[in-house]
């Protein structure tokens, strides 16, 4: 007798529902690779796809967005392919194409998606990941792993064999204080087990109480998507647990960003020229 599963699915088993979204989105790029040879066109095919899954299934306490995050200093972050913003902040701009400017305080995660992961890719996954963490340097607590911003890469496949990829990440650990998880939805064939549909993860581990990455971990799935979910949403509320801000905080923190347009009646007054 065969079972249906509704809500969560057993240990080290795919997760079914979750399966039809990868399925969707792969189909997805496929349909726009077929249609256009454009890097551009594909590369926003690849995004659109994980946003809008993240706009369906996140908590009314995140949302998913594109764009760029700006300090209190205003140093403005690269531009970044999926932001999860804590939703009780707002943003500073959105634009006609529906990218954002966001307050860095309200970043909790930074993903960038390939279509196809390559090792030149990793590099600037990493710098990425590194220019964020430098400009997570001006809030107090965004040190710690804890409670800081975390830097994510997403990709539908893999460009290379998997062993050159599990060594360039590594090589890019050693070379990086930062940290940089890894989302592959799928494996080249040549690396796919029989009767399995796998992709890969890669997550940096930190030892109790240390603020800078130790290990790295590769870990094979059957449903990708679904474990990237997991932990977007888990560490998302611990992150926002740790930070402990209050409303009267956040209102404070508001303040560093934006600021009254007001205009002075004795301005007006003088550009209008009223009393000469």
């Amino acid at each position: 007798m065969t079972h249906t599963f509704y809500g969560k699915h057993p240990f080290a088993a795919p997760n079914p529902i979750i399966v039809e979204e990868e399925n969707g989105m792969l189909a997805s790029l496929a349909r726009a690779s077929r249609s256009s040879p454009n890097a551009q066109v594909l590369g926003r095919n690849g995004e659109i796809p994980l946003r809008d899954f993240f706009d369906r299934y996140l908590p009314y306490t995140l949302r998913a967005a594109t764009g760029h995050v700006v300090s209190p200093t205003g140093s403005v972050s690269p531009q970044l392919d999926v932001m999860i913003l804590d939703a009780r902040y707002p943003l500073l701009a959105q634009n006609s194409d529906g990218s954002v400017l966001a307050m860095l305080h309200a970043l909790v995660w930074a993903i960038e998606v390939k279509t196809s992961l390559r090792s030149r890719d990793m590099r600037q996954l990493w710098r990425t990941a590194s220019m964020l963490a430098s400009l997570s340097e001006e809030i107090d607590g965004y040190a710690e792993h804890s409670s800081g911003v975390r830097s994510a890469g997403f990709a539908y496949h893999l460009g290379q064999a998997l062993k050159a990829t599990i060594n360039s990440y590594h090589q890019a650990l050693s070379a990086h204080k930062c940290q940089l998880s890894l989302t592959v939805l799928r494996l080249p064939e040549r690396d796919q087990p029989h009767e399995r549909i796998l992709g890969v993860e890669f997550a940096v581990g930190y030892l109790v109480g240390a603020t800078q990455p130790r290990t790295s971990t590769t870990r094979l799935s059957q449903t990708p998507l679904s474990d990237l979910y997991y932990d977007v949403v888990r560490w998302g509320y611990h992150a926002l647990h740790r930070r402990s801000w209050t409303a009267g905080d956040i209102s404070e923190q508001i303040r560093k960003y934006m600021n009254s347009t007001s205009y002075s009646w004795s301005d007006y007054e003088r550009d209008m020229n009223i009393g000469e």
